[in-house]
């Protein structure tokens, strides 16, 4: 008997600021973009601005350290962009912090013919009417967070066709995916799984070609109903858009038990497997075969996200956290006034404040595997401006935002230079706003155009992760440089 895929699964895969006066300004315009320098990126090019500051003898810099005070709050939830969904619950041993996931998903419909002609398919009712052989889903994780021997049980629920999830809804971390479940509510099947399959040897699990992931089984009645649709009215898998509507919205894989693991998932597959019968060398052969319907990044897709035990690391005074998808971040309160008092008739050349990360306890014994990873970067953002900045497309604007990677040399994130942020906060102070001067750090990822290197896009960094960081108690020191003419 002879194998055949009849469809192919597809891996879908930093100015120069005048604050007070306006020197410099058509020459630092110019300038204005934003730019990667070891690992930080600020808009503005600074080291553009200084050798314009340099080269001028009626130019002189002066320098002051001011003190910022900081605290951890949470946001409660965030909104996610679903490139990849989770499923599962871990604890960090270090900060306390659990996360619990789990998700929803549409599935593709690939257009053109999914299955060969009826005569060929094999099992048949006694009225004719095809039937497949099995019918399963499969959850495929490109990685995972904690005990890869952990196990974790999911239950398969089908969503509704009556409500379903729209591509222009902004999902939430917190969003309610049960209401997205065909009613009366059903699972149709449930399995127990680790990350690590156990079932295959190491080679198998090691190889360059091996896609993680965990089958499970569905009612052949749902393989049944797809294909006996699928011969009965073809129209309804011309595309994605009917195929959603009339024939399987999708499903949610919800988390009904386990601990210590978490999956990430790249991509979730409804398989449909038949037999067929054709001639080969004149000889009748029989091929096993499969259509795919597959759930990525380019449908819709939610993850519910609850975290436990937030209460506990907000209320430490000694320090301040950021964790994601919890939604936990580090508010700072900058010295605005300070930095502006005694220095009206000066322009501000820059603005730098540095995050000092704090490394676990070296006399705790933690399982390196259980533990949360820091942010690879952290987004600066005016609080007032915090909702608006993520809902509004992801819009960069030069003055309201600032981005620091972690540097794994000093453990710190170095936001080297935020003056345009802080003379856009300045300004801001005149329309009355209680906190405006009030930022938030977020844990974020960030997309880099190909060509320059600036960032182009940013999104809520949904990976696990947790920092602890220097402040509450301990005041950040902001390092500021002025400019002026001699």
């Amino acid at each position: 008997m002879t194998n055949y895929s009849h469809n192919t699964y597809i891996s879908v895969k930093r100015q120069w600021a005048a604050l007070f006066r306006p020197c410099l300004c058509l020459a630092v315009a110019s300038l204005a973009a934003v730019s990667c320098d070891t690992g930080v990126v600020d808009f503005g090019t600074l080291e553009s601005v200084q050798e314009i500051i340099d080269s001028k003898d009626q130019i002189q810099t002066t320098t002051a350290q001011f003190e910022a005070v900081s605290w951890s709050d949470t946001l409660g939830h965030v909104s996610q962009n679903a490139r990849n969904c989770y499923f599962g619950q871990v604890i960090d041993p270090v900060t306390g912090v659990g996360i619990r996931a789990d998700y929803a998903c549409q599935l593709h419909c690939f257009e053109g013919e999914l299955f060969p002609h009826d005569s060929m398919i094999v099992n048949k009712t006694a009225a004719g009417l095809v039937q497949c052989d099995s019918c399963e889903l499969i959850v495929y994780y490109n990685s995972w967070y904690g005990d890869k021997n952990a196990p974790l049980k999911a239950g398969i629920l089908p969503l509704d066709k009556a409500n379903i999830m729209d591509s222009y809804e902004v999902f939430e971390s917190n969003v309610d995916l049960m209401k997205y479940v065909e009613k009366p509510a059903k699972v149709v099947a449930s399995k127990t799984f680790t990350a690590w399959d156990n079932t295959l040897t190491n080679a198998a699990l090691t190889a360059t070609t091996h896609a993680h992931g965990t089958r499970i089984s569905l009612p052949l009645e749902t393989g049944h109903s797809i294909m006996q649709q699928y011969y009965a009215n073809p129209r309804s898998f011309k595309d994605t858009y009917t195929f959603l509507r009339t024939i399987c919205p999708g499903y949610y894989v919800r988390y009904d038990g386990g601990d210590d693991a978490m999956v990430k998932v790249s991509a979730t597959s409804l398989n449909v497997y038949y037999r067929l019968k054709t001639k080969y060398n004149g000889n009748d052969t029989i091929y096993n075969a499969c259509t795919n319907f597959v759930g990525t990044g380019e449908v819709v897709q939610a993850t519910h996200f609850e975290s436990v035990n937030l209460d506990k690391l907000l209320s430490q005074k000694n320090c301040t956290y950021v964790s994601s998808p919890a939604g936990v971040y580090t508010e700072v309160v900058l010295p605005i006034d300070d930095i502006v008092k005694g220095h009206e008739a000066d322009s501000l050349a820059r603005v730098q404040l540095t995050m000092n990360r704090y490394n676990a306890n070296p006399t705790e014994q933690y399982d390196n595997n259980l533990v949360f990873g820091a942010p690879k970067g952290l987004a600066m953002i005016m609080k007032k401006e915090l909702t608006s900045f993520f809902a509004k497309g992801y819009k960069l604007e030069a003055e309201k935002f600032a981005y620091a990677e972690l540097s794994s040399q000093y453990n710190t994130y170095d936001f080297t230079n935020i003056a345009l942020l802080v003379s856009y906060m300045h300004r801001m102070k005149k329309e009355g706003d209680t906190e405006w001067n009030h930022v938030v750090l977020v844990p974020v990822t960030v997309q880099m155009d190909n060509t320059y290197g600036n960032v182009i896009a940013v999104n809520h960094d949904m990976d696990v992760t947790a920092a602890r960081l220097v402040g509450g108690d301990t005041k950040l020191k902001v390092n500021v440089t002025y400019s002026r003419y001699k």
